[in-house]
């Protein structure tokens, strides 16, 4: 008896890849089609290597508008049968490339373990400061980041259809927002300004009551504006008990022009003000 490995199609387009204990490649087939009928498209059918590899963890970080993707790459042994990964790997590597890494690791089986390590923040720092001209330690001047990075998304965003510009303002350009009037807190929700007698959830409320924090960030910086999620229980019953009715930043505007995450960021956190993490940096 020997482990094949088979990967295959179903009418939808979606991939089952497994391994079949069988004598024989013909066997193997036949058991797999008895379990799994409905992926009747075989790309192959090959003798099992000992070693295989599943990329998880996945995030995708910017540097001045230039997006990477970094991720896990985990080993499993065939003859360790705890169910966990026996070692893991790392990769860094440019947005556009990650899928085509993704695919190769996990279509790939060995019979002897590889040590993976591909790429590094080092690496990736360098690449941008290559590419802008500047040194590796002037990547996080806040000059150089308000020259690059709101460059490249402004360019991204002149880059966006009309369509792609009203999807965008619908779900994310003004769910809640917070700004300074003089010396006044001012909240507005998707399609209006806020007074407590004409609230949204108790949102302005809690606003004026429980951001102390969010008041001094205002009064330091009075021409900027905060977007974010307002988040109510609603139909969506996933997140955790404590993070109902708090207020997450997801962009910041000064006058007309929304300002880099990387550099946003930075200011939140000096005010401990919370923020949604972005998967794709602006």
């Amino acid at each position: 008896m020997k482990y094949w490995t088979i990967k295959a199609n179903n009418e939808k387009g979606n991939s089952l890849k497994t391994s079949i204990e069988a004598e024989t490649e013909i066997k193997a087939k036949e058991k797999f089609l008895l379990e799994w009928d409905e992926y009747y498209d075989i790309i192959y059918i090959r003798p099992s290597g000992r070693y295989n590899y599943s990329t998880t963890g996945y995030g995708v970080l910017s540097i001045l508008g230039h997006f990477y993707a970094s991720g896990r790459i985990e080993i499993y042994d065939r003859e360790n049968d705890t169910g966990f990964a026996w070692d893991e790997g790392s990769y860094w590597v440019p947005l556009k490339a990650e899928s085509k890494l993704r695919n190769f690791f996990d279509d790939l089986e060995t019979d002897m373990p590889m040590k993976i390590s591909v790429g590094n923040m080092s690496q990736i720092d360098k690449a941008v400061a290559d590419k802008i001209g500047v040194s590796v330690d002037r990547l996080k001047d806040d000059d150089v980041k308000k020259e690059y990075s709101n460059k490249k998304y402004q360019e991204y965003l002149n880059g966006l259809s009309d369509e792609d510009k009203e999807y965008l303002e619908e779900k994310y350009g003004s769910n809640s927002s917070v700004w300074l009037d003089g010396d006044d807190i001012k909240c507005g929700s998707r399609n209006r300004e806020l007074t407590l007698d004409n609230d949204n959830a108790g949102f302005y409320k809690s606003i004026l009551d429980d951001y102390d924090n969010i008041h001094q960030y205002l009064y330091k910086h009075p021409t900027h504006r905060l977007f974010g999620e307002w988040l109510i229980p609603h139909t969506l019953k996933t997140y955790d008990k404590d993070a109902w009715r708090k207020f997450y930043v997801f962009d910041v505007m000064i006058e007309d022009e929304y300002i880099n995450y990387d550099i946003y960021k930075e200011w939140l956190e000096e005010y401990d003000i919370e923020y949604i993490l972005k998967v794709i940096g602006k």
